[in-house]
């Protein structure tokens, strides 16, 4: 059935379910009324011997009385002698020698069934023995009759089910299909209508309107992210071939031959910087499983790492970096692994570098609050408008030009990426003057 429409199951289900309900009520009833039917001709046999038992122990001398019309009766006296017979011959032939007192049926060769029953009446002479039979076979023949009538009626009550299981299932199933063909025709920010009532269609279309929202945001962001891209790459390939076609003018001129070449550098630097940070963004969000664990002196390693580089790129300028980095707990375990807390503490030293120009003060710090991480790097810089915190950690948010003029608005993106599977959180704060980035990163 895995294969049939959800309507067809439905109808078969309840056609199975009916049939076996239907099967089983009227087998209970064709037992019961079969069993009714046998315990009345036993009840009328066993009356039909009443007044000869009775005659047999007020009189114990005399014979017993003649068997009224229609009676089929023996009766054996003491001796075993037969006084009465008025039993059919092939069902007196099958009785035993005495009565036992029990019941039985017996079906003769002309297709008749009786129900036999026997007594035995006690007197001073000895045991007299007593049979009475009843024709069952009209009886036989009526129960034939019911089970025609049963199966008719189980018939037309199957058929009756069914009919009204493909009702119901149409009636239920009609929202569903109305919600389907509302589906297909969404447009827009537009989503499927949710009824008052908080049943299991509002909730299923709540459920689909979630889905939908949420598949339409990642749309979004994928035409963003894409159309960003597209245009941060567009912009220093322009400007790298620019650079080359230059540089190829002046290559008989060795000073304006290096020069080409050195901005040629930094804008391939600048390609491969950001096709780094889409991929990594990209693995970030297929990510799955645990995350990995470091511990605090191998993350106080790499952000000492971290800032011995960022002191080499700024040698030549007035910009002081200074680290406060202590961990109570070097041994304890973080959900992040070495490599992003390098990329974690590049991003935010590059960007705090370049905010602060030429001459500027960067301090990293890094200390444990309770089960908590927390990696803080601050500058002194000019700070980013109020209303760019709340898109800080967006892809390709950009503040204003003095802080970003070579970034490519995905250094935070990716600092916040890191953060989030790790299980921690970040934050963006403007210092009056300076700007500052913490990242918590929690125990594991």
């Amino acid at each position: 059935m895995r294969g049939l429409r959800i309507r067809t199951r439905l109808v078969l289900g309840t056609a199975v379910v009916g049939i076996v309900v239907l099967a089983i009520a009227l087998v209970v009833a064709r037992f019961e009324i079969s069993r009714l039917l046998y315990d009345s001709a036993v009840q009328l046999a066993r009356s039909d011997l009443t007044s000869f038992a009775v005659d047999l122990q007020r009189n114990p001398g005399e014979q017993p009385d003649t068997v009224a019309n229609g009676l089929l009766i023996v009766v054996k006296d003491p001796s075993g002698r037969e006084v009465r017979d008025t039993m059919p011959h092939d069902v007196r032939l099958s009785l035993p020698a005495t009565a036992t007192g029990g019941d039985l049926t017996f079906d003769d060769d002309e297709g008749r069934s009786y129900v036999v029953v026997s007594r035995i009446v006690p007197t001073p002479e000895g045991d007299w023995s007593l049979w009475a039979a009843r024709d069952v076979s009209s009886s036989r023949s009526a129960v034939v009759g019911i089970d025609i009538v049963f199966v008719l009626m189980g018939i037309g009550l199957l058929v009756v089910i069914v009919l009204a299981s493909v009702f119901l299932v149409r009636g239920a199933l009609r929202p569903v299909e109305e919600m389907r063909r509302h589906a297909e025709t969404l447009a827009g920010d537009e989503l499927l209508p949710v009824g008052d009532n908080d049943d299991e269609l509002a909730r299923l279309a709540a459920t689909l309107n979630d889905s939908v929202s949420r598949v339409r945001d990642a749309a979004r962001r994928e035409r963003r992210m894409v159309s960003d891209a597209a245009h941060e790459l567009r912009t220093p390939l322009a400007g790298l071939a620019a650079e080359l076609e230059l540089t190829r003018r002046h290559r008989d001129d060795p000073e304006q031959l290096e020069t080409g070449l050195a901005s040629a550098q930094r804008s391939a630097r600048r390609l491969g910087e950001l096709a780094t940070n889409l991929l990594e963004l990209s693995r970030l969000d297929d990510a799955q499983g645990p995350p990995e664990r470091t511990g605090g002196a191998v993350i106080a390693a790499e952000l000492l790492e971290a800032i011995d580089r960022a002191r080499t790129l700024v040698a030549d300028r007035r910009v002081r970096i200074d680290d406060d980095i202590a961990l109570a707990d070097p041994a304890a375990r973080y959900g992040i692994g070495a490599m992003a807390v390098s990329r974690v503490a590049d991003n935010l030293l590059s960007n705090a570098v370049r905010a602060v120009g030429d001459d500027g003060t960067v301090v990293v710090r890094a200390v444990e609050d309770g089960d908590t991480l927390v990696l803080r790097v601050e500058d002194d810089g000019p700070g980013v408008p109020d209303d760019f915190l709340s898109v800080a950690f967006e892809r390709f948010s950009r503040a204003d030009p003095a802080r970003h003029q070579e970034g490519s608005g995905l250094g935070l993106a990716l600092v916040a990426a890191i953060a989030h599977a790790s299980g921690g959180a970040v934050r963006a704060e403007n210092l009056a003057p300076g700007f500052a980035v913490e990242v918590r990163l929690p125990k594991m």
